[in-house]
């Protein structure tokens, strides 16, 4: 009898231990993703920390904002924010126009350039042409974007992820796993 009220309280012990690791990990887990699926079926997923801010339909286009909890870095308050654009398209527009008109609307320097037939290609989403660039703005703050243009189904699709350099330093490999989960369902 004694054994097996030793064995039960072992088990008991074991089973809280269990619960208590696994509920702290579901509550503490930084690497825990939230899957987001557009209407338009462009899907991607996001850290949990991130938030859709805003949803605004302009004429044929419809953009939507997301951004991170902000956070400090040398007393300076980083937000990270990805922009997604997808707007209506004549049938006659490809790639190549679609990618220039957006370069010529938004003006950014490139450090890299990603072709579907590069053999390092990072992403899972066909017709589309990625960049890895850089802008200054106004107060003379340099911001790193990952970027993609799109052409899918008549529809143009622009994701910018947009992030200040110092920032970007510092959350890299988060950014590019969110930049490479973006397909098309």
């Amino acid at each position: 009898m004694l054994n097996k009220i030793m064995i039960n309280k072992i088990s008991i012990g074991k089973i809280s231990a269990l619960i208590f690791t696994m509920l702290f990990l579901f509550i503490f887990n930084t690497n825990a993703q939230t899957k987001i699926k557009l209407p338009e079926g462009l899907c991607f997923n996001l850290p949990k920390d991130w938030k859709n801010d805003e949803i605004k339909t302009i004429g044929k286009s419809k953009a939507y904002t997301y951004s991170q909890k902000e956070f400090k870095i040398e007393d300076k308050t980083i937000v990270p924010r990805i922009l997604i654009v997808i707007e209506s398209l004549d049938s006659a527009v490809n790639l190549a126009q679609y990618t220039i008109q957006k370069r010529i609307d938004f003006s950014f320097s490139t450090d890299e350039v990603y072709f579907e037939s590069d053999v390092n290609y990072p992403l899972k989403i066909d017709n589309t042409i990625a960049y890895k660039a850089y802008y200054t703005d106004k107060s003379m703050i340099t911001h790193r974007l990952l970027i993609i243009h799109s052409v899918q189904n008549k529809m143009g699709i622009q994701f910018i992820i947009d992030i200040d350099e110092i920032g970007y330093a510092m959350t890299e490999m988060e950014l590019w796993k969110i930049f490479q989960s973006v397909k098309m369902k």
